[in-house]
């Protein structure tokens, strides 16, 4: 479920989007603390970096005021955090959304046997090391990198080779002695601990995996050992997304003009050298397939809003509500926008609510799984209370995957309904498509 917490890439290109739209603006209220302007500009750019780990978590992602977050880590940065703490409680920073100080990054301390693992990545071919940062530092989907790097006929093509390269990386810890019989599992052992790291299990799945963790001790000590290594690889994918950041700012440094004969145009540098690595291609790609217009993905955007929280309301559709404190205490993190959280609390409740599949659907649309989201609101009869709501969401869903042809026949049928609660909005929608 990677893709649930990072939005296929989303906040990669995001954090360029960013990075210019709240650069002046931290400037201003950031430059009074610090001696140099230079200064302020690299303590943005670490901050802005903290944002974005604390974005892509797999588990309770920040979804808060981008620029709260800055002044948070500003002031973790600058030693004035118990500052930052009373600003939050005087001037009502809370109600921006959840506590930043909680997300801030934790510094990466290498144990000799993580810098013997890094030293081991380094020492990997440049398209090895650039997919497994991708993958498991960035926490790109497969379809993803197979899009991105063109690696592979497909997904899986792409799948296959990262486990390729997991291989690669195993074989070389057993010859530089990082591994032995006790770090021995099976190829379905090993897919089960990736699968776990890239979050892509269920709930009860994940729970195996933590008993297995405490039994078996091959499992457990090849577990350890994988996530020490992606420990490890965050200084990599730091310093290569600090020097990414770095870069952008170089558009603000006044042009030089430099005479053709001049010997700095012939010390090789292209324009992946001038970036920071595979990052150049990958935000290029990125930036344009998640901002540009693409049609019927333009009009998902402007016309998707989450469904409202039936359990704060006192209206007829929130009555009643079989167990409807259980369901307002599983839709908290909904309320946070922080859908990837919400669909977990939700999942094992799917069929205890009636409402559970509506915000099941909702949550996944919300975090670029159309397919996952037809699949849940689908369910649904006709006749049955939440199936208008559903056949909104389910137009919706078909805009997001592109598919122009189902959506308007769906949202003909919706506007063709008196009194359907979307009949305003679908009218609206299809003279747009049309």
């Amino acid at each position: 479920m990677s893709d649930f917490a990072t939005g296929q890439g989303y906040y990669l290109a995001e954090l360029i989007k960013h990075y210019h739209r709240l650069r002046e603006e931290y400037l201003e209220w950031a430059g009074p603390l610090f001696d140099t302007r230079t200064d302020a500009i690299s303590t943005y750019q670490r901050s802005l970096l903290a944002w974005y780990e604390a974005r892509i978590l797999l588990k309770d992602p920040y979804a808060g005021e981008v620029m709260v977050f800055l002044r948070a880590a500003t002031a973790a940065y600058t030693g004035t955090l118990d500052e930052f703490l009373e600003d939050w409680a005087d001037q009502g920073l809370a109600t921006l959304g959840p506590d930043p100080v909680r997300y801030l990054p934790r510094p990466v301390k290498l144990s000799a046997r993580q810098e013997k693992m890094m030293a081991a990545y380094e020492l990997m071919d440049r398209p090895v090391r650039d997919l497994l940062l991708l993958a498991y530092y960035h926490q790109l989907s497969d379809a993803r990198l197979h899009d991105v790097l063109e690696v592979g006929h497909n997904a899986d093509a792409a799948s296959q080779l990262r486990h390729s390269y997991l291989r690669m990386l195993r074989d070389d810890w057993r010859s530089i002695g990082l591994m032995d019989d006790r770090f021995e599992v099976t190829p379905e052992q090993q897919e089960t601990i990736d699968r776990y790291l890239r979050d892509e299990l269920d709930v009860a799945q994940r729970w195996e995996v933590e008993a297995r963790r405490s039994s078996e001790p091959n499992f457990s000590s090849a577990l350890q050992l994988r996530e020490d290594w992606e420990e490890g690889l965050k200084i990599v994918g730091r310093n290569d997304t600090l020097e990414t950041l770095a870069k952008e700012e170089e558009r603000y440094r006044p042009k030089v003009v430099v005479p053709v004969n001049s010997s700095r145009w012939i010390d090789g540098r292209t324009l992946q050298g001038l970036l920071a690595g595979i990052l150049a291609v990958v935000l290029i790609y990125l930036l344009y397939t998640t901002f540009a217009p693409t049609g019927e993905r333009t009009y998902f955007a402007e016309y998707f809003r989450p469904f409202p929280n039936i359990t704060r309301t006192q209206d007829s559709l929130a009555q009643p509500i079989s167990g409807r404190e259980d369901l307002a205490e599983m839709l908290v993190p909904y309320d946070r926008r922080d859908y990837y959280a919400a669909y977990d609390e939700l999942l094992p409740a799917a069929t205890a609510y009636p409402a559970a599949k509506l915000y099941l659907g909702v949550c996944a649309l919300a975090l670029e799984q159309p397919q996952r989201a037809r699949d849940w609101l689908e369910q649904y009869l006709p006749g049955e209370k939440y199936h208008p709501y559903a056949r909104w969401y389910i137009a919706l869903a078909y805009l997001a995957d592109e598919r122009r042809g189902m959506a308007l026949r769906e949202l003909v049928e919706i506007a063709g309904i008196p009194g359907h609660p979307y009949e305003m909005p679908a009218t609206r929608l299809i003279e747009a498509l049309e």
